[in-house]
């Protein structure tokens, strides 16, 4: 080892020869001699990585003919509240994601003047339907949590993002699909979350964060609770109805739109995210877990998108 250097990269500690770090602010790439093997063995910080494409392959018409026989039915509709609609709308006309006249023509949450929650649905455009593969027992959850989430049964990322210490299992009637047995093969310690979400065609996906908890405060932006945790969260980009996935940094960086389309890839959803207007059916499965040593053989160090180890993130919808 006399001759190796320990060096600390955007969050991957890698011991190699002839390695330069070339950094171009908060978005930073590493060159290195290509002749030279990295150890077997790499200790990957992810809290750093806001988005890399992994190196993975999976039978997508497999996973589509069953995302749709088995999942699709199941799903039920969800949508962003009509105050992030509203607070989302000056940033889609920045982003050119989606028309403007369309962008808040889109079915939002409310609630009425007793607190009931409701949805204005008449004449406007559907956005996502959700299917959550998983649940947690209701055992040891707090009441607003089982409020939220139909006991532990039916959460989405409301749930996730509460219970994310607890433990989670696959709902019997999908532990024959082959898509969760592939997931299961994924190099993971911990499984919490498999939430499928889809799209129609002429459908799109507001901008919003996937960061709210089931308190007032409890897992804001700025707790990144998830990433302290060691999770990651991995998206298997099915089908991608003809668009990609538009999302950006906080800050000044949230008018600085990037896109995501591979196959396969990490990304916070704490951030700013949202889908244009699709050509086709869009389908998604993000996968929450805490990767083994074995995971970071998948990282695509190239596309790799890092933040800094004390990245601050926004409470804001919109932030900065």
């Amino acid at each position: 080892m006399a001759n190796w250097q320990l060096l600390y990269i955007w969050g991957v500690i890698w011991a190699g020869p002839s390695t330069v770090l070339k950094t171009d602010g908060v978005r930073k790439r590493i060159e290195f001699d290509s002749t030279i093997s990295p150890p077997i063995n790499i200790c990957m910080d992810y809290s750093t990585i806001a988005y890399a494409k992994l190196n993975l392959d999976y039978d997508k018409d497999l996973f589509i003919r069953e995302y749709d026989q088995r999942i699709l039915p199941n799903t039920k509709q969800i949508s962003n509240s009509e105050y992030v609609v509203f607070r989302t709308a000056s940033l889609n006309k920045v982003w050119k994601m989606v028309p403007e006249d369309m962008y808040q023509n889109i079915v939002a949450s409310y609630y009425d003047t007793e607190g009931n929650f409701k949805r204005h649905t008449d004449g406007r455009i559907p956005t996502w339907q959700m299917e959550q593969l998983m649940y947690v027992k209701a055992d040891g959850l707090d009441e607003q949590i089982l409020k939220v989430s139909n006991n532990g049964y039916g959460g989405g990322t409301t749930l996730r993002n509460s219970a994310y210490d607890k433990e989670w299992f696959v709902k019997p009637q999908y532990e024959d699909l082959e898509i969760v047995k592939f997931i299961k093969t994924l190099p993971f310690k911990k499984i919490i979350f498999m939430h499928c979400v889809s799209l129609e065609p002429g459908e799109f996906a507001g901008i919003h964060r996937d960061s709210k908890g089931a308190t007032q405060g409890q897992m804001t932006n700025a707790d990144n609770m998830l990433s302290k945790q060691g999770y990651v969260v991995l998206t298997l980009n099915i089908s991608d109805g003809g668009v990609p996935l538009y999302w950006a940094l906080d800050g000044k960086d949230r008018k600085k739109p990037m896109l995501a389309n591979e196959s396969a890839y990490i990304t916070s959803d704490y951030f700013l995210h949202g889908v244009p207007v699709t050509t086709s059916r869009r389908r998604q499965i993000r996968i929450t877990g805490i990767p083994t040593e074995d995971f970071a053989k998948l990282v695509d160090l190239d596309t790799a998108v890092t933040i800094p180890k004390d990245y601050r993130y926004y409470n804001e919808i919109i932030g900065g």
